[in-house]
């Protein structure tokens, strides 16, 4: 009996011993696994950064899109997940059509922040199909028929929207803002990123027409 015993709890033991084994393994190679996950998020974006650096086609976002020269203005605003409020916006408009086209244009882009800082409400009615001639008006008015580039902005120019209303350039300590026709002042955060058909610049906040308030 003793001996059975014995053998009962030399054979748990080891049993005991193998699961630990394993566990301890399974344990190691996950965290492998996490550390490899982080290495090649890492090494995919220094390849990027590099890549942008060495190559003229390429230009790199801080969110780590990548816009290529040769792309049309709606083509690269696709790949951008930091804008694609503004996208959406172009599509319901009709608009992405246009900014398909040969050009060239001057796009002005604000960022999905900023337009979570307008009233919810009055955004979806500027979606809806009643509120299209409004959204239309809108984002003609970020948007210029022609390529200036940030060197090519002046301060106190003004300069005409596809809207109509124009836009005055403001330049104060080294920053580049543009007021709009309700007095609102938006500053561009990135400047220049050139596509086939124009050029884009980043902006942070909402430019509108005016008597439009969205806020």
């Amino acid at each position: 009996m003793f001996k059975i015993v014995s053998s009962n709890l030399i054979v748990f033991s080891l049993l005991l011993c193998v699961t630990s084994c394993h566990r301890a393994r399974s344990s190691g190679d996950s965290s492998t696994n996490s550390r490899s996950s982080t290495s090649t998020a890492g090494t995919k974006d220094t390849i990027k950064a590099n890549q942008a650096a060495n190559d003229k086609n390429i230009q790199l976002l801080e969110d780590g899109t990548v816009m290529i020269v040769s792309n049309s203005i709606v083509e690269n605003l696709t790949s951008s997940r930091e804008h694609s409020t503004f996208l959406t916006l172009l599509e319901k408009s009709g608009l992405y059509k246009t900014l398909s086209q040969k050009g060239p244009f001057t796009v002005f882009v604000p960022s999905n922040d900023a337009f979570e800082k307008l009233d919810h409400a009055k955004l979806v009615k500027l979606t809806s199909a009643s509120g299209k001639p409004e959204l239309e008006k809108l984002v003609k008015y970020n948007i210029i028929a022609g390529l200036l580039r940030k060197q090519d902005l002046t301060a106190g120019e003004s300069i005409s929207t596809i809207e109509g209303e124009p836009l005055v350039v403001i330049i104060e300590n080294g920053k580049t803002k543009l007021m709009d026709a309700n007095g609102n002042i938006i500053e561009i955060k990135k400047s220049d990123i050139l596509n086939k058909n124009g050029v884009i610049h980043l902006i942070d906040g909402i430019l509108m027409p005016k008597g439009m308030n969205l806020n």
